[in-house]
């Protein structure tokens, strides 16, 4: 486990791997999308519009996540909540947040919003599979204890997170940057239960939550190019894309154990929503496929 890549020598500004992976998502979804949506939107206009999305999202994704962890967060200075840190970003947060800014921009430049939104969702599946393995070198997002009566698979597939003052004692830089003394957040949260003692060196065995969800991504991924090629109207890819999101992400959940994003009548946050997605995005893709079944088009892109 690596939340820290490297430290920039001389001003000892750690880089961390999770910054690291959402930034390279973004960098490669903005290829992506781009290549994707340029016979459709012309390129100025797509530019901004990935910008726009994309900061929209990183925005949302912030809100979310103070709006689950409200209870818990430190108020005296309130503008730096919303500025995105090395975690305290949640996914469904950045997806609501930049369809919206999409939104407003293209209503505004009269550009197709379904269109774009199919441009985007293998971008939005890749950035799933790899911000996701950033979560993993980072350690937030774990998954629950696996018991210890387990199945000897199942426990070789469990992963412990790090006391990070006992793996980094000798780093001095590590020590001293506030946001880090204390992790990994599987091991203060097992700390705080009062499962372990902190004087402990690791977390208890878990699940592996965080790569499953980046393998969930890369399924996510696969599955945009192949609805993309058979696809019979506008909209089709990215309702398919939330569709298999809102279902696979209800059911991740039940074995991540990161309690803080809220829980209501038994659901989290993050369940509430994938099912409501889904469930819009079903019915939104019936009405959509009996407009277009009857007119012969088969492949649109």
């Amino acid at each position: 486990m690596y939340p820290v890549l490297f430290t920039i020598p001389f001003i000892n500004l750690p880089i961390h791997s999770y910054g690291v992976m959402l930034g390279t998502s973004i960098v490669i979804g903005w290829f992506i999308t781009i290549r994707l949506a340029k016979p459709t939107i012309p390129e100025p206009m797509l530019k901004k519009l990935i910008l726009i999305s994309a900061l929209s999202a990183l925005l949302g994704a912030r809100l979310l996540s103070i709006a689950t962890t409200f209870s818990s967060l430190d108020f005296s200075n309130p503008l730096s909540l919303l500025i995105p840190g090395h975690t305290g970003l949640v996914a469904y947060g950045g997806f609501l947040g930049g369809f919206l800014g999409a939104y407003l921009y293209n209503r505004k430049k009269n550009i197709s919003l379904l269109a774009f939104a199919d441009a985007t969702s293998p971008s939005l599946a890749l950035g799933l599979g790899i911000t996701r393995i950033g979560c993993f070198l980072y350690g937030c997002d774990f998954g629950k204890p696996i018991p210890e009566d387990a199945p000897t698979w199942i426990q070789k597939l469990g992963v412990q997170f790090p006391n990070w003052t006992h793996r980094f004692a000798d780093n001095d830089a590590f020590q001293h940057h506030a946001a880090l003394v204390k992790g990994a957040p599987a091991f203060w949260h097992h700390v705080y239960s009062g499962a372990l003692p902190e004087s402990a060196a690791q977390s208890l065995l878990v699940f592996p939550a965080q790569l499953l969800a980046s393998l969930n991504g890369w399924f996510a991924l696969a599955l945009t190019f192949v609805v993309r090629k058979h696809a019979i109207y506008r909209g089709q890819v990215f309702l398919f894309f939330v569709m298999y999101y809102g279902i696979s992400r209800t059911l991740i959940e039940f074995v991540r154990d990161d309690t803080g994003r809220g829980v209501l009548y038994v659901l989290t946050t993050s369940q509430w929503i994938g099912l409501t997605s889904f469930a819009v995005a079903f019915v939104t893709h019936l009405k959509q496929r009996n407009l277009h079944s009857g007119n012969g088009t088969t492949r649109l892109h």
